[in-house]
């Protein structure tokens, strides 16, 4: 439906919706978390695929 694939990085793209959509606060803690995270667990990975804040699918 959003169209991303179940990389983390996808993962992380469709947590970024519903937090976008403001579905509820714990989305937008968890997408922060993802955001802080996600670079310190996998640093090789292209940190351009990340969405970025307010953008939506």
């Amino acid at each position: 439906m959003l169209d991303f694939d179940t990389t983390d990085v996808g993962e992380i793209g469709v947590l970024a919706f519903a937090a976008t959509q403001n579905y509820s606060k714990p989305f937008q803690i968890s997408l922060w978390l993802a955001r802080l995270l996600y670079p310190i667990l996998a640093p090789q990975t292209n940190q351009s695929n990340l969405p970025q804040p307010g953008e939506t699918a």
